[in-house]
């Protein structure tokens, strides 16, 4: 498979990685025959002690653990990375962002760290995430779309004033958010959300409130863990997914930035916006699905957003539209 960028001006094109979300049993499937795929796929299966796309043939419920989905969702944006490098040699674009996970791919993409720095990276952050989740009370996400901004936040007051832990944790796109919290939380916000009918609730199949401050016990190993590691110049500017600036380039603040983001909100739509004022006009999603593409055509109409491997309810190829 193949996108035609023909057309794309790296000076106005920007990257974008997906995280955690489309993880389905396909979703490695379009990459099967890449030269890298059995080394790259046998590493992650070394990493997590088992064959998670065998294992989730009897057990879907497996791809959504935490390292299963952050390892899967790297891999299938790596490999989709390497094709398009391969397409279209020398192409740097003007900037890259990562969804969350993909803020570790973007890293790589614009070459701070090699492969095998990533792939142990995310597995470590995996574990240190799931240390948190696995010493608090339950925790979930709660995906809530066709509200203002001042009505989810007041939700969130509310059931904070009752005792419960409840923040957004993802500004998608205008009047698209995702909250992370305790059970208790999140049943309390579905009951206050109902009445102010919004266009779609759903409860995210994700293992904890990811980028919450139940998360905050992380913090500081993740950024001893960077401190020590080799971080090269980029090729090119990183949006810091948690400001929706760009990244640091000072050491410090570049693992201070990089290390709280695990705990702290994703803000995509602030990103995206920083691309447009940087003049991109062409943002590509790089990975499997296209959950960062539909976010953009809410963010952005003067900007045309196209996913390589879109999702198969899709077609093959997303074209570039405005």
């Amino acid at each position: 498979m193949s996108c035609d960028l023909s057309h794309c001006d790296p000076a106005t094109t920007a990257w974008i990685f997906p995280g955690q979300g489309a993880h389905c049993l396909s979703m490695l499937d379009a990459f099967r025959d890449d030269p890298g795929f059995p080394e790259l796929y046998e590493d992650i299966c070394t990493r997590l002690g088992y064959d998670p796309l065998d294992a989730a043939v009897e057990r879907t419920s497996r791809l959504s653990g935490n390292a299963e989905s952050s390892l899967l969702t790297v891999l299938a944006s790596v490999l989709a990375l390497h094709r398009l490098k391969a397409q279209y040699p020398g192409f740097i674009p003007a900037g890259i962002a990562g969804y969350s996970v993909g803020q570790w791919t973007a890293l790589y993409a614009a070459e701070m760290i090699n492969l095998q720095q990533l792939l142990a990276l995310v597995s470590r952050r995996a574990v240190l995430m799931d240390a948190c989740i696995a010493e608090g009370e339950p925790s979930r996400m709660l995906a809530v779309i066709g509200l203002l901004e001042t009505d989810v936040r007041r939700v969130c007051e509310i059931v904070n004033e009752r005792g419960y832990l409840l923040e957004i944790t993802n500004e998608n796109a205008p009047g698209q958010f995702t909250l992370g919290g305790t059970l208790k939380a999140l049943e309390s916000a579905e009951e206050l959300f109902l009445p102010k009918r919004p266009k779609r609730m759903v409860r995210l199949p994700v293992a904890g409130a990811w980028h919450s401050s139940q998360l905050q016990p992380a913090v500081m190993p993740l950024k001893s863990l960077l401190l020590r590691e080799i971080l090269s110049p980029p090729i090119c500017p990183i949006i810091d997914n948690t400001t929706g600036d760009w990244l640091p380039t000072d050491r410090t603040e570049l693992c201070d930035a990089l290390s709280r983001q695990v705990a702290a909100p994703v803000r995509w739509s602030r990103g995206i916006k920083t691309l447009e004022t940087r003049g991109v006009r062409d943002v590509i999603e790089v990975g499997y699905g296209d959950v960062l593409t539909k976010f953009g055509f809410f963010i952005s109409r003067s900007m045309r957003h196209a996913a390589l491997f879109p999702s198969p309810r899709g077609p093959a190829i997303q074209q570039l539209v405005p």
